[in-house]
């Protein structure tokens, strides 16, 4: 689902902040973003012109905060689909009937309830966790060797002697929790996207 966030540039600029979600592993997350330039209208509707648009700089991407934009967008999203999934509420329209179906069953997704037949549940991790992981990331890049080509193992055991438990059978931290914490952890705009390392 493609979800919309206005955002308002340092310069002054406006720009339309297009952030894609989807189903991952039974958890909504985001997979792709698209950045539009676009001025006021005089009727003060929000479409691209031919003028007054504004470049795409690398200065307005370092300053777009993604975990606000995720946060915004997500809320959006669960607004939308909690209206497509009750029957009492009558779902926006703006939303084709096409996208309805799709909608409602983000409704369940979003509050946790859809989960991955055998999956053991991962612990709830709050934000100073995954400002740490993020911070230990980053540490496995700037160390280069080994740990640059794949942080995400010195990340798994520097968590370890710090006795994290993961949601393995023995307690071990999996691949697929680097995965969720790192996706969460960009989220969150605790850590950039493409941080220039695969994932495991």
């Amino acid at each position: 689902m493609r979800v919309r966030y206005g955002y308002q540039a340092g310069d002054g600029s406006l720009w339309n902040v297009y952030v894609s979600w989807c189903e991952i592993d039974g958890e909504a997350v985001p997979v792709g973003i698209e950045i539009l330039s676009y001025v006021r209208a005089p009727d003060g509707a929000r479409y691209p012109l031919p003028t007054g648009l504004q470049p795409l700089t690398a200065r307005l991407m370092r300053e777009l905060k993604y975990g606000e934009i995720a946060d915004g967008t997500r809320r959006h999203l669960a607004a939308l689909a909690h209206a497509a999934a009750c029957p009492c509420c009558p779902c926006p329209e703006a939303v084709p009937k096409v996208e309805r179906e799709r909608l409602a069953s983000f409704e369940a997704v979003l509050k946790g309830r859809r989960k991955r037949p055998g999956r053991r549940p991962d612990p709830d991790r709050d934000d100073e966790f995954l400002v740490h992981f993020a911070d230990l990331y980053g540490q496995a890049l700037r160390r280069g060797g080994e740990c640059a080509k794949a942080p995400w193992r010195c990340v798994v055991e520097e968590l370890g002697r710090e006795g994290v438990q993961g949601s393995g059978p023995n307690g071990e931290i999996t691949p697929d929790q680097v995965r969720h914490w790192r996706r969460r952890a960009v989220a969150r705009g605790f850590l950039k996207p493409g941080r220039g390392a695969p994932e495991p």
